[in-house]
Formats: structure tokens, C-alpha cells, sequence
């Protein structure tokens, strides 16, 4: 720039001279343009014509003045006023510029010619601004500095950070100093609060952006700065400040309630910005809280409390066999709301560990043996009933075992439920009304013929009888149900001994065997029903295949339990016809067609239970399991599994052991199967033992896996090691120490 301007001062010496000579030595005008003109004509120089056309410049000198012009502007120039001042062309100046930027210290901007200088220039007054101001957006920056948002957008932005001391949050620009200010300011405020406001009242606060505002919350946060505590969603303007202040006045309260009232209602919590109340309390008692408190749905209690409802509840029911829940509540507190008693009792029965039962839509709980102690009331009414209707009842067999028709084939369905995957929860059902004798109905598939007798009591005479043996009047609805169903299996048993009466003994033995009969099938029927209930617990279709196999094993055992009191040969091993054989030639036409029908209905459970509710011809009455047959069934399973266990040496029947002791101990399941399941089961492990809310260790279950991999290795007798025989060793002992402790 110095040598041009030593050129410039040159040539106007040069000028000054000329034009001081004497005229004879000065060219005129005219000569002037001829000579400039010949010259072009020989292409000796390359001018550019002003717009006037009077005056012209050369293309080089053109390029000196663009740059100068440029200079006096202060670094930054737009084309049209290139052109404007220099008296050329647009295009003229546009072709020269392009010459201009090759030059490193120029470039064009948005048709401006500009310098790096004035870049440089404008960050240092940028810079200088924001030491004043602190912060700026883009918006006043562009109309501070009066530069377009594009040029500052690709010029001066790409500084901050760099040439410029600052930091860029979206459009806005923050001194670190700023920035500091404004975290002290708004640890102040925070400081200042005393109970729970918005975080959006803290940012209105403040002279930064939204995410900014956050990182400097999440600074104090991180630092322990806030003096309180964030409820909500991070990083949203909607969560809440809690201060600490507030959390104090909190706990005091909380501490108070409990001293005076003994409650506090949840929402109270959720008006106090508190969304964990379990940890809220932990706060005030520590570790030891579930000692003081119970939740529940709506309410957090005393445990005073609770432990004084848990204490009347086992004295009323000690006293009464049963007692009111709301009555017995009511003693205690009468804030608690319907879903706060509900889960009150259902704690208070598994706390209790008595047995007791609730039913549904009930006011009352009951002892666990609340049913048996009534029907034992009404068991003289039972008796003197079955005594007084067996004579009608024995006519009205005989009537209807010689008026009945040959029996026709009962229909197959050819969808059984266990193959098309339809039945898991019918055949649970049918579990249930196959082993309760029910009210002698026909089954609920069929329909009923002229000639079925029904052995029943009548709703309303078992109603009276249990009001007249003194159980109050609002508590008989809820147990008529289950009594009734009791009752008539006792019903008929008295029944048919009544009218066993009538026929001729030929001996103690016929007795005895009748005896060992009814035991043996009853203790059959039991395990079926409880083997079957299990199955419940699995995917529909393992429980369709673990029902499968039970009409393979039990449902078979206890047809030929029946059979062979009337074959003279063992029928276990007889075939289906061999077996027809045999009932065909039972001379009683009832107890054969019963039979018949019994053959008929092993093609699923549930006919099969409803099959069996109709042998009174053979002198057997089945029924369901009881809640305290079912755990005696259970333990004596478990107990069996466990001295197998105990002197099994093969693994793949040691294996199985443990893994039904597992479902046993951990489900309260009780399941009938083969190696063949072994894989299933495994695989459903996790699932049914959660959904009975007691889970097993990930580690037994991947135990099991592996020594199913050797058991399966061992059981092919491919490539198995020395190391394979002491790691499944390792395996059993540790699976057996699960089942056996």
C-alpha cells in the first residue's frame, strides 16, 4: 500500500511539471486522444471508457482503484458503489473484482467487496462490545455493526470462540463472565425461595436462552448449589424447584401427622411436589421406616395401626370363625378409602399366614376351615336328609338304569383342545368342576336326559339349615357357594351308604375292597386335579402337552384301578377293546353304562371329570380337593421327590427331580411329567415363578441349561469327558442345595 501511494505522489510531481512547461512543448487535447487512440487500434494498451465516454483508464490502473476505494470505505465496499464512484460499467467492475479477490486479503460477500482486515477489525469491536454488554444476539449485531445476518453468519460467528472471547448459544453470544454473573444471580433466586415454584419463574428471570438456563441449573445441581432438589423431566421448564426449606417444613409435618393423626393421604405428598413418598420418609426414620409406616393405595398409614388391625382381625376370627372387615376397620380409622382396604386385607391374610379366605365382593374373612366347621353344623341335617330321600332315590335309579336305552358312542371332537392349542383354559376349568361332585348335574357339554337322577339338597333347605345353626344371616350368601358344594358331596356319600344298606353283603372283604376302591380313586382324582391346576401356570401350549400326558398316566391309572375290581386279570396293560370287553360283561346295566361312558371320555379332561361325577353305580364318589388337601398333596410331592433325590443316581431322572422340586418349592406347583419336558419347563421357569411372585435366580435357571447340555451329551454318548461328568457333579450340587435346604 506504501509503494502505491510513493507512485501516486510521483505522477502528480510528473503532472505538476508538465503542466508548467511552455505551450510549445505540451501536446493539445486532440493530440492527446489521437495518439491514445492509435495506440488501441494496435492493441499497445487496454483501456476501459468511463459510462460518459468521455474520460477512459486502464484495466490495470482500474484494479488500484477498486482496492483504494475499498481501503477508504473502511475494508468493505459493495459493487454498485464501486461502479458509481469509479463512472464505469457494473459488468466492468464485476469482471475487475474477480481479479481483485485473488489477491488473499480480499473476498466477496453477498456482491461487497471485502477485506480480511475489516473482518478482523469487526471481531476486535465485537469483542470490545460484548466486554461492555456481556451478551448480543445476531439480530443486534447485525444492526449495531449494520452488516447483513449472512456475512455475519459466515464471517464473524466462525471467530467466537476463536478471535472473539465468547460463547454461542443458539443466536445469542455470552461472555464467560456473563455467564458467570447469571449463575450466581440464579443461585440467588433459588437461595431466595421458600416454597416449590416452576423452573419456567426462574428463566423469566434471566438474560439467556433455554438451554443455557438449564446447563446452569445442571451446574448447581451438580454441585450441590441448589439448596433443594428438582421434580420433573429434565431439562424442562415445567419441572419444579423444591427448596430445601420447603423439604424441612415438609418432614416436620409429616412427622406431626403421624404422632397426632397416625395417617397422611398421598396426595398430600403429590400437592408438596413429592413424587417418591417411600423415600420422602426415609428421610425422617431411616432404614428402619417400614416399621413405622404401611402404604397403601391412597394412604400411608401407622404401623401402629396396622399391627392393632391385624391382632383384632386374628381375635375376631379366633373367636367367631370369621369377622366383618369393615366393622373391624371402623374400630381403627374410618379415613381409609375402598382400594386402601382392599389392599389392607389382602396384606393383613398374607401377613396373618393363617389360611384365612376372602371371598369375592365380600365383607368378611373366614377361617380357613370356616366351611368345614359349618357343614359339620349341618351334618345331622345331611344325614337325616340322605336317610329320609335314599329309598325314593334307590327307586328312581332302578327306574331309570331300565328305561335307559342302549348308550350310544359318544361323539370324539376331533378339535381336541390339546392339539389345536384352544384348551389350556377350558381344561383348567373343567379341573375345577370335575372333582367336586357338583350338584349331580349332567355335564355341561351334553345335554341332559329324561333319565338322569340328581342327588342334591335344595339351595333353599342347606340355606336354612346353615341360618339355623346359627350362622348369621349376611354371612350365608358368601358361603352357600362353597358349602353347597361340600355339602352335596357328603349328601351323596350318605345317600349311597344308605342304599348299600338295602343290598345283600356278601362279606367283610366286598366291603374292604369297596373301601380300598373309593380310597384309592379319590387319592387318584386328587393328584389329577391338582397336577392339572398346575398346568395353569404355563403357556397354552406346554400346558396343553403336560395335559396330553396326564390322560396318558393318571386319567389311565385310575381307569384301571376301577376296571380291575371287575376283571379277574390285571387291565393296565389290556388294550382299549380288551377293556370294553371287560365292562361289557359287568352284569349292573347302571354301573356298566357309567363305565361305558367313562371310556368314552378320556379324550379331554373335562369330559373326564364329568364322567366320574356320575358313578354312584360303582359305589365312588369323587371330589374336588380342598385348599387343605391340595397343600397336604403338595408337601407329601415335595416329600416324595426329595427321598428320590436322595437315592437317584442317573442324571437325567436326577435332573428331572430337582427341576419338579424347584416348581414345586418356588410355584406351589405340583407337576406330573417326563424327561421329555425337561426343556420346556426350564425355558417357562422365570416366567411362571414371577408370576406367583416369587423369583428364581437367574443363576439356577442358567444351572439347569447346562446340566441339561451334559445330561443330553451323556444321553447320546457323544464326546463326553471327565470334565463333562465333574461339572455336571459341581451343577447337581448346587441344584440340590436349592432343594434340598
Amino acid at each position: 500500500m506504501t509503494d502505491i501511494w510513493a507512485d501516486i505522489r510521483r505522477l502528480a510531481g510528473d503532472l505538476q511539471r508538465v503542466q508548467a512547461t511552455a505551450d510549445k512543448d505540451r501536446l493539445s487535447e486532440s493530440n492527446c486522444v489521437e495518439i491514445v487512440a492509435k495506440l488501441i487500434s494496435r492493441g499497445l494498451t487496454d483501456v476501459v471508457y468511463t459510462c460518459d465516454g468521455k474520460e477512459y483508464i486502464t484495466k490495470k490502473h482500474l484494479l488500484t482503484e477498486i482496492q483504494n476505494e475499498c481501503t477508504f470505505a473502511g475494508g468493505r465496499i459493495s459493487l454498485s458503489d464501486l461502479a458509481a464512484s469509479l463512472h464505469v460499467d457494473f459488468s466492468v467492475v464485476e469482471q475487475a473484482v474477480k481479479q481483485v479477490i485473488e489477491d488473499p486479503d480480499y473476498f466477496l460477500s453477498l456482491d461487497e467487496l471485502v477485506t480480511y482486515e475489516f473482518v478482523r477489525k469487526t471481531c476486535s469491536r465485537l469483542e470490545q462490545y460484548l466486554s461492555e454488554h456481556g451478551n448480543i444476539s445476531v439480530l443486534n449485531l447485525s444492526t449495531q455493526f449494520n452488516l447483513p445476518v449472512e456475512f455475519i453468519n459466515g464471517h464473524i460467528l466462525p471467530e467466537v470462540g476463536v478471535s472473539v472471547k465468547a460463547t454461542r448459544d443458539g443466536d445469542q453470544l455470552y461472555t464467560d463472565l456473563f455467564i458467570d454473573l447469571q449463575r450466581n444471580k440464579l443461585q440467588a433466586l433459588l437461595h431466595c425461595t421458600s416454597r416449590a415454584l416452576p423452573l419456567s419463574t426462574f428463566y423469566n428471570q434471566m438474560k439467556v436462552t433455554e438451554s443455557i438456563f438449564h446447563k446452569l441449573v445442571a451446574h448447581l445441581s451438580k454441585n450441590n448449589e441448589l439448596n433443594g432438589r428438582i421434580v420433573g423431566v429434565n431439562n424442562s421448564l415445567k419441572s419444579t424447584y423444591v427448596p430445601e426449606a420447603q423439604d424441612v417444613l415438609a418432614r416436620m409435618w409429616a412427622k406431626a401427622m403421624f404422632d397426632t393423626q397416625h395417617y397422611i393421604p398421598l396426595h398430600a405428598f403429590r400437592k408438596l411436589s413429592i413424587n417418591d413418598s417411600a423415600a420422602f420418609l426415609t428421610t425422617i426414620w431411616g432404614k428402619d421406616v417400614n416399621n413405622h409406616v404401611v402404604y397403601l393405595k391412597d394412604h400411608i398409614i401407622d404401623k401402629m395401626w396396622y399391627n392393632q388391625l391385624v391382632d383384632d382381625f386374628k381375635k375376631n376370627i379366633a373367636e367367631n370363625r370369621f369377622t366383618s372387615i369393615d366393622d373391624t376397620v371402623n374400630e381403627v380409622t374410618t379415613v381409609l378409602s375402598v382400594n386402601d382396604v382392599e389392599e389392607l386385607v389382602s396384606r393383613i391374610i398374607q401377613d396373618a399366614k393363617e389360611g384365612w379366605w376372602h371371598p369375592d365382593d365380600s365383607d368378611f374373612i373366614f377361617a380357613s376351615n370356616y366351611v368345614d366347621t359349618v357343614l359339620e353344623k349341618v351334618g345331622n341335617f345331611i344325614k337325616e336328609t340322605a336317610q329320609k330321600n335314599a329309598f325314593e332315590i334307590h327307586a328312581s335309579l332302578k327306574d331309570a338304569a331300565s328305561d335307559k336305552q342302549q348308550p350310544k358312542k359318544a361323539q370324539a371332537d376331533d378339535d381336541d383342545d390339546w392339539n389345536t392349542g384352544k384348551g389350556g383354559k377350558g381344561k383348567k376349568g373343567g379341573a375345577k368342576k370335575g372333582g367336586g361332585g357338583g350338584k349331580g348335574k349332567a355335564p355341561a357339554n351334553k345335554k341332559a336326559e329324561s333319565s338322569t337322577v340328581v342327588i342334591e339338597i335344595p339351595t333353599d333347605d342347606l340355606t336354612e339349615a346353615v341360618t339355623n345353626a346359627g350362622v348369621p344371616e349376611d354371612v350365608v350368601p358368601h358361603i352357600i357357594t362353597d358349602l353347597s358344594q361340600l355339602a352335596n358331596q357328603s349328601y351323596k356319600r350318605e345317600v349311597m351308604e344308605a342304599i348299600n344298606s338295602f343290598k345283600p353283603v356278601s362279606g367283610q372283604d366286598q366291603k374292604k375292597a369297596a373301601q380300598e376302591l373309593q380310597a384309592n380313586v379319590a387319592h387318584s382324582y386328587s393328584a389329577l386335579s391338582v397336577y392339572d391346576e398346575s398346568t395353569g401356570l404355563f403357556e397354552p401350549a406346554l400346558a396343553g402337552d403336560l395335559r396330553s400326558y396326564l390322560r396318558k398316566s393318571v386319567v389311565d391309572r385310575i381307569i384301571t384301578t376301577i376296571l380291575d375290581t371287575y376283571s379277574s386279570t390285571p387291565t393296565e396293560k389290556m388294550s382299549p377293546q380288551a377293556r370294553e370287553k371287560v365292562v361289557a360283561a359287568i352284569p349292573d346295566a347302571h354301573a356298566r353304562e357309567q363305565l361305558q361312558h367313562l371310556l368314552q371320555s378320556t379324550a379331554s379332561l373335562e369330559d373326564f371329570y364329568n364322567a366320574m361325577e356320575t358313578l354312584d353305580a360303582c359305589g365312588i364318589v369323587v371330589k374336588s380337593p380342598d385348599k387343605k388337601t391340595k397343600a397336604e398333596f403338595l408337601a407329601k410331592h415335595i416329600a416324595d421327590l426329595r427321598a428320590q433325590l436322595a437315592v437317584l443316581e442317573d442324571p437325567p431322572s436326577t435332573l428331572l427331580a430337582v427341576l419338579l422340586l424347584l416348581i414345586a418349592l418356588k410355584a406351589n406347583a405340583a407337576i406330573d411329567a417326563t424327561g421329555k419336558f425337561v426343556g420346556p419347563l426350564i425355558d417357562q421357569l422365570e416366567n411362571v415363578c414371577e408370576k406367583v411372585g416369587n423369583p428364581i435366580s437367574p443363576d439356577v435357571t442358567e444351572a439347569l441349561r447346562e446340566a441339561q447340555q451334559i445330561v443330553i451329551k451323556l444321553f447320546r454318548n457323544k464326546d463326553v469327558t471327565d470334565r463333562d461328568h465333574e461339572c455336571l457333579a459341581e451343577l447337581f450340587g448346587i441344584l440340590k442345595a436349592q432343594v434340598l435346604e
